[in-house]
């Protein structure tokens, strides 16, 4: 049992931990989230019963209207910065300080259950699910097309790790009268969630057993388990089985339930062969994610391809890890998330650059 407890340690890692989703510590705002510095200011907007803080970035000398990028975050308790609790990644803020360098507007908040936000009117996670993360991103999408500096149809949306899908979801929504005019997927989830699941964690009991660590029987019998968890949970909705490993419990918990439910419904090839072709897409992918491994990208590229889709730019960075941070040796999660001295990628900014060319190059005036 305690090797099932270290496991559980280091899935919180490479996971991104789930279960923070609502069972963060108390939330506070990030490090330099407040008070407003440089060209940031503060901006808060209601979605549904809660109130949402974020961080508006418009760049020195910016006019507008003009593009605008809506920065949305990864998976767990990630707050505007795309910093966890003892886990400081920056990325979101990285992003951020990209975008301002190429002249572009961003927004970037605090999603339910992370930094200023908190848990709102969720105090036990009650609520916490799929859809209410998706229509905070709506809402957050709506307040960014009102700003000043933004032409609404211009509006970019970047997401990072499970953001990606979010991104996906929105330019795939045909309901929606204005929707994202590009999308930017950074370390973008591929496939189903659950399967995701699935394979990070059989990973870990890999390397248990390879470390000498756990036994093959009980390795196996510890997969057969989870598969029958996720079918169950595919099909009902809820899970009836005891599971043996407690960090595998405590992610497929029923609190969890309704959120593992409704993003295992979206199979992001699926959204991907959805989204229209006037919407140009960019993936960006570091070599050294150890998080999303290559195939996940490739099978967005590939359903893009079959879709016919005309305007898909991918970029591969050779040294970046999942948060983006390079790192010139072999990648371990556990020590690199909590460097915070590892530089981030300039080719992120670079790839950046060269996809928003056209939508800074349309003319205001017109």
């Amino acid at each position: 049992m305690r090797l099932l407890v270290r496991l559980f340690a280091t899935l919180v890692i490479a996971l991104l931990t789930l279960v923070g989703h609502v069972h963060a510590q108390t939330p506070v705002a990030s490090p330099g989230a407040s008070p407003v510095a440089g060209g940031e200011r503060e901006v808060s907007f209601e979605s549904g019963p809660d109130t949402l803080y974020g961080s508006l970035r418009v760049p020195a000398g910016a006019t507008g209207p003009g593009p605008a990028v809506l920065i949305i975050s990864g998976s767990g308790p990630t707050d505007r910065n795309g910093d966890q609790p003892g886990l400081p990644a920056g990325t979101n803020r990285h992003f951020a300080d990209e975008l301002e360098a190429i002249g572009v507007v961003s927004f970037r908040y605090d999603k339910i259950g992370s930094g200023e936000t908190g848990l709102g009117t969720h105090p036990m996670g009650e609520g916490v699910d799929y859809e209410l993360f998706l229509q905070e991103a709506w809402d957050a999408f709506e307040l960014l097309a009102l700003q000043p500096e933004v032409d609404p149809e211009r509006i970019i949306v970047l997401g990072h790790s499970e953001g990606a899908l979010f991104a996906l979801d929105m330019a795939a929504d045909e309901s929606r009268d204005v929707r994202p005019a590009g999308i930017v997927l950074a370390a973008p989830v591929g496939e189903r969630y659950l399967d995701l699941l699935r394979g990070q964690i059989g990973a870990a009991y890999d390397d248990l057993v390879e470390a000498g660590q756990l036994p093959e029987a009980t390795a196996d019998a510890l997969r057969e388990e989870l598969d029958t968890a996720i079918a169950e949970i595919r099909e009902t909705g809820s899970l009836g089985i005891q599971l043996t490993d407690p960090g595998v419990a405590a992610l497929l918990s029923p609190i969890n339930m309704d959120f593992l439910y409704q993003i295992d419904q979206r199979d992001p090839a699926e959204l991907a062969a959805n989204v229209p072709s006037e919407v140009p897409v960019l993936i960006l992918h570091g070599l050294k994610d150890e998080q999303v491994l290559p195939h996940q990208p490739d099978r967005l590229e590939i359903a893009f391809a079959e879709a016919g889709h005309p305007d898909v730019m991918r970029v591969d960075i050779e040294h970046a890890n999942h948060i983006f941070r390079v790192i010139e040796g072999e990648p371990n999660a556990a020590e690199d998330y909590l460097d915070p001295t590892l530089p981030f990628s300039p080719d992120v900014g670079e790839a950046l650059e060269t996809y928003l060319e056209p939508f800074l190059g349309i003319d205001d005036d017109a």
